[in-house]
């Protein structure tokens, strides 16, 4: 019965997007609305598939059947020695009632003592052996519970998909896990998505780099038809990028293929986000290079949230690692999101489960942290003064 009240709830949320996109000039807190309900609707499913996949990460069910027979055997032993220890303590009790030399009673006494330390050590390691074995089978039974945890997860997933292609591309914010975000969806068959070189930008002088709001004064009369600005990835202390930049088709730098430096770009993998032809990808690093794929814009950063769908293995649910985070995700049916997180308080599994569970993206990468802003045409609150960056990502509405 759950499942087709499930379907049923899914289904009401399609027809009630597909109201508002009859109406081109709805609000964007109403679809933010819409995109709240159904995190409210259905991530609760899936957080608590991650709680106990989490708790069974360093187990093995096959390996945790195999020790539970072992066990079981180890108990029945245990078992069968403390029966024939416990026989002969009583029989020593018993014959020593007719004894009448006090030598032998010591010898008797003696010997009690010693069978006695005999049957408490072995019920010691019985007690122990049974403790162990109701742990591995509650363990057992929670690999049986995520299975099925896994099932309902999925089923969230397939409802949060067929919500999230009927979102009308434009701004959201939402609430994920107490914490807020600002999201854009574009659709680069209708917006222009484009990726600036800040250090040969004349509009900020000698300065290094350029910032979001000197980059809109910029824009002169144009700056109506700018949609969503954010920064392009990361940058040194000069903001020179520190791997692939290209804009107009043209390479600022070329790919970074370092693997030893201890920062968020070289945990690899990283990957390149691109746009070529009216079409948005983000890539694995080397995959990108294989294919020697020409991109229109592109931008390198790191670490991959999502690969195929996989997300980074170094990323633990929990991780008390936790900071403002840029990003950007490639959604269903062509169309790139980018995200990020108004406070300091998120880490890298809930950051990538956003685009994965929520958006439905099987590739994503992060931007930046600490340093990352947004702008939002409608959103005027974000902060995008004070900071320069090596280049900003920013999409602007077609001319027809």
């Amino acid at each position: 019965m759950k499942p087709i009240l499930t379907l049923l709830i899914s289904f009401f949320f399609v027809l009630k997007l597909n109201a508002q996109n009859k109406d081109l000039t709805a609000s964007p807190s109403s679809h933010s609305k819409t995109l709240q309900a159904s995190i409210d609707q259905f991530y609760s499913e899936i957080e608590q598939y991650y709680i106990l996949s989490s708790k069974l990460k360093l187990n093995n069910k096959q390996s945790l059947e195999n020790e539970l027979l072992s066990l079981t055997k180890k108990k029945t032993e245990k078992t069968t020695k403390l029966k024939e220890l416990s026989k002969k303590i009583i029989t020593v009790l018993s014959n020593s009632e007719s004894l009448s030399d006090s030598s032998k009673s010591i010898d008797v006494i003696a010997g009690l003592k010693k069978q006695k330390k005999e049957f408490d050590s072995c019920y010691n390691e019985w007690v122990s052996t049974i403790l162990l074995i109701n742990r591995k089978e509650q363990t057992i039974k929670d690999f049986i519970k995520l299975d099925k945890l896994k099932e309902k997860a999925n089923t969230s997933r397939k409802n949060m998909t067929t919500i999230v292609k009927s979102l009308p591309e434009g701004e959201y914010s939402f609430i994920f896990k107490k914490e807020t975000y600002y999201a854009f969806i574009t659709n680069p068959a209708k917006q222009e998505i484009k990726i600036t070189n800040g250090n040969d930008n004349p509009i900020q002088n000698k300065a290094r780099g350029v910032s979001i709001d000197k980059f809109i004064q910029s824009q002169n009369n144009s700056n109506n038809d700018i949609l969503m600005i954010t920064n392009g990835g990361m940058f040194d202390r000069n903001l020179a990028p520190v791997g692939l930049l290209v804009t107009n088709d043209s390479i600022i730098k070329d790919v970074n293929k370092g693997k030893s430096a201890n920062n968020n770009f070289f945990m690899l993998p990283n990957g390149i986000f691109f746009t070529k032809n009216d079409s948005v990808f983000v890539s694995e690093t080397n995959t990108f290079i294989n294919k020697k794929i020409k991109p229109n814009f592109a931008t390198q950063s790191g670490p991959l949230l999502l690969n195929n769908g996989k997300r980074h293995d170094k990323f633990n649910y929990g991780s008390p690692n936790v900071y403002n985070r840029s990003g950007v995700g490639i959604m269903p049916n062509n169309r790139a999101v980018f995200i990020i997180s108004k406070n300091q308080n998120t880490n890298f599994f809930d950051f990538s489960s956003i685009f994965k569970d929520v958006f439905s993206c099987n590739d994503a990468l992060y931007l930046d942290g600490a340093i990352s802003q947004m702008y939002l045409k409608n959103k005027k609150s974000l902060k995008t003064r004070g900071r320069n960056f090596g280049s900003l990502i920013y999409v602007k509405a077609k001319n027809d």
